[in-house]
């Protein structure tokens, strides 16, 4: 397991599809109360113990990156399903699914892919990917 993307991206899946309740996956769509954070902590909560899993197995394997990068990498990865599930509703009501949001989505795919901190080149994402060649 010298690839950390794969256990990464089940772990989402395992995450947003099998162990996300309906009651979850509602919550999404309401406007922000406590009730909202409390269970989107929670379901983010399970995120980060998916991910921990992914990377502890990674680490354990031989992965070289530092477990304490793996650490910081996993807890932003988490903290930032939480801002977005908690806006995904007000940028929904406020802009629906028009051009816009499709224009914003292909900008910020671009920008990414061509950004640093997400190129190919990149030695820690090297590592964690196991992706040698550039994305363009």
């Amino acid at each position: 397991m010298t690839n950390l993307l794969f256990p990464l991206l089940l772990g989402h899946f395992l995450g947003d599809f099998v162990l996300q309740t309906d009651t979850m996956a509602d919550v999404k769509k309401e406007a922000f109360s406590s009730r909202k954070l409390r269970i989107l902590s929670l379901h983010v909560f399970i995120h980060f113990c998916l991910y921990f899993l992914a990377v502890l197995g990674y680490w354990f394997v031989g992965g070289n990156t530092d477990i304490w990068l793996l650490m910081g990498m996993i807890v932003g990865i988490s903290l930032l399903h939480l801002v977005i599930d908690l806006a995904k509703a007000p940028v929904e009501r406020v802009l629906g699914n028009s051009s816009l949001v499709r224009l914003c989505t292909y900008c910020w795919r671009s920008i990414a892919a061509r950004s640093h901190y997400f190129s190919r080149r990149s030695r820690a994402c090297s590592d964690i990917t196991g992706w040698s060649e550039p994305i363009c």
